[in-house]
């Protein structure tokens, strides 16, 4: 009887990935910005940016905390101001964003300037973290690019998604695909998608 239940609480998930929407989190615009305006030069994608990377990118420009741990020392001056420097051409590149960038909030509304850094996250658990704010909206641009194929009982779920995480956080990528979220580094994906 035990084997019985087991086997039915397996479920398999078939994701088809067809990238149409690309979500970077905040690292990538820290460490990669080139990259990311050859993806937005591509005209193939649109980069849908949270705004909860636009407010960590403020904090970071003016010298704040990094949006992930490092093996550096926060205190490390010249590293707070490397990282100041490349969120401040982020921005730059933001507020003179090619059609192809977005700026997106966690309820999946599309902004039409990168005035708003902020949102009201008054509904949301006080535990929520940035990257939960990432993948919330991750989350909500999928429900409306992404369908899912009917299956007959026992064979795995498949679904087909235009929505891809782009992120090199370890954590939010096993967040990421517990979720069924499509996730890869930026630099894999530039391989697969031959941008790179």
């Amino acid at each position: 009887m035990n084997t019985k239940i087991l086997s039915q609480a397996v479920v398999s998930v078939h994701i088809e990935v067809r990238p149409k929407y690309l979500v970077p989190d905040t690292n990538c615009f820290i460490d990669h910005l080139d990259r990311i305006t050859t993806v937005t030069a591509s005209h193939v994608y649109t980069l849908m940016v949270p705004i909860v990377v636009l407010s960590e990118l403020e904090g970071l420009s003016r010298g704040g905390k990094s949006p992930a741990p490092s093996t550096r020392s926060s205190l490390d001056p010249q590293h707070v101001r490397k990282v100041a420097l490349a969120a401040k051409r982020a921005l730059s590149f933001l507020k003179n964003r090619p059609q192809a960038v977005k700026c997106v909030t966690t309820k999946g509304a599309v902004l039409s300037s990168t005035t708003f850094t902020t949102e009201d996250d008054s509904m949301m658990d006080a535990t929520f973290k940035n990257d939960d704010k990432i993948l919330a909206t991750c989350l909500v641009l999928s429900k409306g690019h992404r369908e899912q194929q009917a299956v007959e009982t026992g064979e795995p779920k498949k679904l087909v998604s235009e929505v891809v995480l782009l992120t090199d956080d370890r954590n939010l990528r096993v967040k990421a695909l517990a979720r069924d979220v499509p996730v890869r580094e930026l630099v894999d994906f530039m391989q697969w998608a031959g941008l790179g």
